[in-house]
């Protein structure tokens, strides 16, 4: 269920506020989105206090006080964690200002986008035209070409209050440790480090409103710009440090032996080291496991490394420039590029603070290799059925974890069951899966959380691929029983699980290394595990690893009801 809030951070506010929060309830209404508010008092006068006490009369609203002006970032991330915590099935959180910018009409319109797509970061933005004052065209286009140029994103209106923040980036936000306007921006960089390409984000066109030539905005157009090109400054400085060593380095070696190419080399390889522990611990801060990402940033050394000594080169011997200004010139060019790709592919790859898998994330964008690799366990899965269980007309298929399921239509076609369910507790993937079903089609989905819920099933079939290993020993051992729990007696198990072969291994480390594993709490389980979860409710009849879809998995194979004998 996708269940969205409205976030308004106020400072000094008058009449103006209710007058909004009154309209935006009365849009959602007609729009037919449900939507709790929580208002975040950031130290106001006293004066104020009789908003804010009919505010907190309004039905679903939430009104929360700082005693004293911390800025308005402080305000959204107690907003922010107000409401993640008292609402825990949020799904999005709905950001906008107190002071007259944004219109009832856009706010629900987010807060509509939102719910229908709440995996997707959504952004309100202006147009900046020549009605706008020009304090605020002059510091959004300024923003918006810093931003795309150190970044990679790139945005039509990067001051924007108002945005739908998913329950995922709004957790990230909690930890942005600036508490200005500049938390915002901060922001943005925080959710593409953490994303990187996969951040997704959708601008949606919004009212330019300004009153009084946005006279009761507290954004101090000096100050608080300064703040937060010191985001950018940040990252500058620590590409300066390195740039210092390397050219320093370079001039050294050069002046001793005349050579260039061994004056690049020297120099990228003390750099590297002072480049990469500034970088890590002071620039991007990130948490992420060194050895991963230091071969990525290796990588990057090194592609940039060529391209220096082939710039320096052309330029010297083309154009008669002294090495030491043909190096100068060349890295001006290579450094916004740098620094960019050390932002995105480098320290903004998966860290390993992630300790869950995101299957929201994993089910709105799936790798292309996985329909491969299902093909393979699908075919497998169909002989084993053949072999093993030979479904006729009546039988009942469930599979545990199936989400969008990738069998289902496979092994529909090819058994005809009368039942097919499918039982997991993702509701994005349960929402994908039922959009696929038809009228007449005997298939069903459950919503049911495996650690806690009971299947109401007894199934002639039960299957699971790739289910058991996202959880501890305990938890897994709760999931094993649940197949069996499910089944009836004398039916079939199936369960599928990865295990730690050499090429498991291999390709796993590699997947690491670039960044690309998103599976954070995948654990290869030993094949003891699962026969002692499984003792005493089944006999095994089949054990094989399926080394063809490379990410390795062993399958195991269970007859319900009929006890292994010993030695299997």
């Amino acid at each position: 269920m996708t269940i969205v809030a409205i976030l308004i951070p106020a400072y000094q506010p008058d009449t103006s506020l209710l007058e909004l929060v009154k309209r935006t309830q009365h849009e959602l209404n007609k729009q037919g989105v449900a939507a709790s508010f929580c208002v975040v008092n950031d130290g106001s006068d006293i004066a104020c206090d009789a908003v804010f006490q009919e505010l907190n009369a309004l039905p679903g609203m939430l009104v929360l006080h700082h005693a004293v002006n911390l800025g308005k970032g402080a305000a959204l991330k107690t907003g922010i964690n107000a409401l993640l915590t008292a609402r825990p099935g949020l799904t999005s959180i709905v950001t906008a200002d107190c002071d007259g910018q944004h219109s009832a009409e856009d706010i629900a319109q987010l807060a509509q986008a939102a719910q229908r797509d709440p995996s997707r970061l959504y952004l309100g933005v202006r147009q900046f035209d020549r009605h706008v004052p020009l304090r605020s065209r002059f510091g959004n286009v300024l923003t918006r070409n810093v931003t795309r140029v150190l970044t990679g994103i790139a945005l039509t209106d990067t001051q924007t209050g108002l945005r739908a923040v998913p329950r995922e980036l709004c957790i990230a936000a909690l930890r942005v440790p600036v508490n200005g306007y500049d938390f915002e921006m901060e922001c943005l960089i925080t959710f593409r480090r953490l994303k990187g390409r996969k951040l997704s984000l959708q601008e949606i066109p919004i009212r330019t409103i300004y009153h009084d030539d946005n006279a009761g905005s507290h954004f101090n157009p000096l100050l608080d710009s300064m703040r937060i090109y010191f985001v950018f400054l940040r990252y500058c400085a620590g590409s300066l440090l390195t740039f210092l060593t390397d050219y320093l380095v370079f001039l050294l070696v050069v002046s001793r032996s005349g050579s260039i190419g061994l004056g690049i080399t020297l120099a990228r390889a003390v750099a590297t080291f002072v480049s990469f522990y500034f970088n890590r611990h002071a620039v991007f801060q990130t948490k992420s496991r060194a050895t991963p990402t230091f071969l990525r940033f290796l990588l990057l050394v090194v592609a940039m490394g060529s391209l220096s000594y082939l710039g320096t080169s052309f330029l010297a011997d083309n154009f008669a420039l002294r090495p030491a200004v043909a190096k100068l010139l060349v890295e001006s060019v290579l450094f916004f590029a740098s620094f960019a790709l050390n932002d995105i592919f480098v320290f903004g790859a998966p860290s390993g603070e992630d300790t869950r898998t995101n299957w929201d994330d994993y089910y709105a964008r799936p790798y292309r290799v996985a329909s491969f690799t299902r093909s393979i366990t699908t075919r497998l899965l169909i002989r084993l059925f053949h072999q093993y269980a030979e479904p006729n007309a009546d039988a009942r298929m469930l599979e545990l974890g199936g989400a969008n399921s990738c069998f289902m239509d496979a092994l529909r076609a090819e058994f005809s069951p009368a039942e097919y369910h499918i039982v997991d507790n993702n509701r994005m993937g349960l929402n994908r899966a039922h959009a696929r079903i038809g009228p007449h089609d005997p298939i069903h989905t459950h919503e049911i959380d495996l650690l806690t819920g009971v299947v109401p099933l007894h199934a002639d079939i039960t299957f699971s691929v790739g289910l058991i290993e996202h959880f501890d020993i305990a938890g897994t051992a709760k999931l094993i029983d649940s197949h069996f729990q499910a089944t009836r007696d004398g039916g079939m198990v199936v369960i599928s699980f990865p295990t730690a072969t050499w090429l498991y291994r291999t390709i796993r480390q590699l997947a690491e290394w670039s960044g690309m594993w998103i599976f954070f709490d995948e654990r290869p389980l030993p094949e003891s595990e699962v026969l002692a979860a499984a003792q005493g409710r089944g006999r095994l009849i089949y054990n094989r690893i399926n080394w063809a879809i490379g990410l390795t998995q062993r399958v195991m194979v269970f007859r319900k009801g009929a006890i292994e004998e010993p030695g299997r």
